[in-house]
């Protein structure tokens, strides 16, 4: 959990209020962004901020099942219709944690590949940022598909996300050259699952220890 806070003061130091609108990503699937971004979403809402997280994954469709949410309506159907004449309230679900709330993918269907190139997501973007403190988008990883690289085009910023001993610096480097070809701000990448007594630097570990155990 300390090292979601200090995810955290980072975004609000540096963002100064600016990084509204986030994208997650990572440059291949299995490194963790989903997780990432639930448990951003829920340190930010301990904090007092107003959160939503988005699943922007409408092809594997996982944050539903993380928060024990309905999927019957989502972001897909939400893209299908004209954006300024729905309420926003009917698509999205809160959750049991005060001031998280989610917008699921929505059910599979034939054309959701191709909704997140609609006009309607950008007055989408646009309504959400007015409604809340913070946006959290889970998207599919960037190398793989596009629909990464489409949303943080429209993002304030981009955090990749890979996984030690798994996401190669190869990977790591290609995902951040394509983001930042597209023009999108990456703001920089989380390294999941590090364990610190694996570092040559072994003040880690120790650190890790001391603050990491319960209080006496």
């Amino acid at each position: 959990m300390e090292s979601y806070r200090a995810l955290v003061t980072s975004l609000l130091i540096e963002g100064d209020g600016s990084h509204r609108l986030l994208v997650v990503t990572s440059p291949g699937p299995g490194e963790g962004k989903t997780t990432v971004t639930a448990n951003l979403g829920l340190m930010l809402a301990a904090i007092g901020r107003r959160v939503l997280l988005v699943d922007g994954d409408m092809r594997k469709r996982d944050l539903h099942e993380m928060f024990a949410l309905l999927n019957e309506r989502g972001l897909n159907t939400l893209l299908k219709t004209d954006i300024e004449d729905q309420c926003l309230a009917n698509f999205v679900q809160q959750t049991n944690i005060p001031g998280l709330s989610v917008l699921t993918s929505g059910p599979h269907s034939p054309e959701s590949a191709h909704l997140l190139h609609s006009a309607e997501l950008s007055k989408l973007i646009t309504l959400l940022k007015r409604d809340y403190d913070f946006v959290l988008v889970d998207t599919p990883p960037v190398l793989p598909v596009a629909d990464a690289r489409i949303i943080g085009q429209l993002a304030d910023g981009v955090v990749l996300v890979a996984r030690a001993c798994q996401t190669s610096r190869d990977a790591a480097a290609a995902a951040y050259r394509r983001l930042a070809a597209d023009g999108s701000k990456v703001l920089g990448l989380i390294l999941n699952d590090w364990n610190p007594s694996s570092s040559t630097h072994k003040y880690y570990a120790e650190y890790a220890r001391t603050y990491g155990a319960a209080p006496k």
